[in-house]
């Protein structure tokens, strides 16, 4: 009785089987099976896959090949090579095993058959596509230098084309006869590219005012968008305008043809632009007028998260008082805009009047007690803590232990399948890093508590002092405080204001047997 025989054939790209290659893997398997009697009763093609790039439960031929081999429909998978089965040392080799342990002995015309009879087999089963996947990456690598060496004569290899520039078949074949395209100049964008070039020189117009230009005559790009500043300005820094093909970090030799843009036009453009850039960084490092708001620099807007800047009013200003104002939710384009401008006097004065009960509540408790209480928190963060670390070399052990399990699953002994180990080994990694996470996180908690008790005297001693002297303080006075008390102070629609404390005097709020909502939130 003749063995059944199915077929494997595959090439990487379509010119591949526009090129006999398929047919001539063809030919060969046909040949072997009339040599050694085998009966070939179904043929599995697959046409630019990439046997390395494509993880084998996304090829459509193997999953009908391993069907069939459950089906037990054939007893022989034959192919050119062994790497038309695959190129990726960590799933092709348990791929073959897999058929092999299936009863399917997996033959090659050029290198005979696959046999893992023993631990050696199995390794050398490992080697040969580890191999495999060397030989493609070192493809891929002569590919993309070949395409950098084609890039520097100045040929195109593809890619997005240049605003001012199209690609056409000019009569061109590359070393195969097939035909190629190369890069022209589009006459109708580059006399757009001109335009722009040639009004930022002479009229020396700005980049937002070219495109509201362009865009009001009906003028798009190339995908349809309305033009942007943006736009402009990367067109005016465009080298490719002057004649070179340039692709990353590569140029190509100088090509006339493709010269849209004189040199001393482009330089002189460039020079405007760099003194323009030059210009807005030294008018936004000019410090402003007068002096800062009680809570400059620690207001922000709870809609947007944008710090609030302070807007003093101007000599014959109709308006007599300063605002805090949010420079995001002034746009009014914006879907979920909030507030953008508060009077500064009613939101300091509704700071100050709870800091000052916050002051109270600080202070209602003494010295002795509140360090009590953080000897307590102290001691339940650092079990706390030490719990977390027997957990995390637990998990580690574990961990180990599954990276070792590789070895055994190569020598065919382990329980699991190369996959369902991978995911065991990733599924155990993400538990340590979690861990270890939270056991930084509990490590900065402990010394964070180590510090607070070292100062707590001193910071006592400040809050002390800061319910003292704040009601009758000078401004300059009572923004230092509110600076060193609170990391951010975040208000919204209606002078909702959210007091956030720093990390020292947070401990204070803990001890005081009141929520953050309840003594942190206020309303008008």
């Amino acid at each position: 009785m003749l063995l059944r025989v199915c077929c494997l054939y595959r090439v990487s790209t379509t010119a591949q089987a526009d090129h006999n290659d398929i047919p001539m893997q063809r030919e060969a398997c046909h040949e072997y099976a009339r040599e050694h009697g085998l009966w070939i009763i179904k043929e599995y093609q697959e046409r630019g896959i990439s046997a390395f790039k494509t993880p084998a439960e996304d090829r459509d031929a193997l999953q009908k090949l391993r069907e069939d081999a459950l089906e037990k429909r054939f007893e022989i998978l034959l192919v050119f090579m062994f790497d038309r089965i695959g190129r990726r040392s960590d799933e092709t080799p348990f791929v073959v095993e897999w058929f092999i342990k299936h009863g399917i002995r997996v033959i090659s015309v050029k290198e005979g058959e696959q046999i893992l009879d023993s631990h050696t087999d199995r390794l050398l089963n490992y080697i040969r596509y580890w191999q495999g996947e060397g030989e493609s990456k070192n493809t891929s690598l002569r590919i993309q230098t070949r395409l950098r060496q084609m890039h520097q004569e100045g040929y195109y290899t593809g890619g997005p084309v240049t605003y001012g520039y199209r690609v056409a078949y000019t009569g061109r074949r590359n070393k195969k006869g097939k035909p190629v395209q190369d890069l022209l100049v589009c006459d109708e964008e580059a006399a757009i590219v001109k335009e722009i070039f040639a009004r930022t020189v002479s009229e020396q117009i700005g980049t937002t005012t070219l495109a509201n230009d362009l865009n009001q005559r009906g003028l798009r790009t190339r995908t349809g968008a309305k033009f942007q500043y943006r736009t402009i300005k990367s067109i005016l820094q465009n080298r490719a305008y002057l004649g070179y093909i340039i692709k990353r970090d590569v140029s190509s030799p100088h090509i006339p043809i493709l010269q849209i843009i004189d040199e001393t036009t482009f330089e002189k453009a460039n020079q405007i632009l760099a003194k323009r850039s030059v210009a807005t960084v030294q008018r936004r490092s000019i410090p402003r007028k007068g002096k800062p708001a009680l809570l400059s620099g620690i207001l922000f807007c709870g809609t947007c998260g944008h710090r609030l800047s302070t807007s003093r009013p101007a000599e014959n200003s109709q308006r007599n008082k300063t605002q805090y104002v949010c420079p995001i939710c002034r746009k009014a384009q914006l879907v979920e805009r909030g507030q953008s401008t508060y009077t500064a006097e009613t939101v300091d004065s509704m700071v100050l009047r709870q800091t000052s009960t916050l002051l109270n509540l600080f202070t209602a408790h003494s010295e002795d007690s509140l360090r009590k209480a953080l000897e307590k928190k102290r001691k339940a963060a650092k079990q706390r803590l030490q719990e977390e670390k027997d957990r995390l070399e637990s998990a580690k052990a574990e961990l180990s232990k599954r990276e070792n399990e590789v070895v055994r699953v190569l020598d065919g002994r382990s329980k699991y399948t190369a996959k369902e180990l991978s995911a065991l080994i990733h599924e155990q990694n993400t538990i340590c890093n979690r861990l270890s996470g939270w056991v930084d996180r509990l490590n900065d908690q402990n010394q964070h508590l180590q510090y607070i008790s070292r100062d707590l005297s001193f910071l006592y001693a400040t809050v002390l002092s800061w319910k003292r002297i704040l009601p009758t303080a000078a401004e300059e006075e009572q923004r230092k405080i509110l600076r060193e008390l609170y990391q951010r102070v975040e208000i919204q629609r209606g002078y909702a204001i959210n007091l956030n404390l720093t990390s020292n005097y947070s401990f204070f709020l803990s001890c005081t047997g009141k929520t953050k909502k309840s003594v942190c939130s206020v309303k008008p």
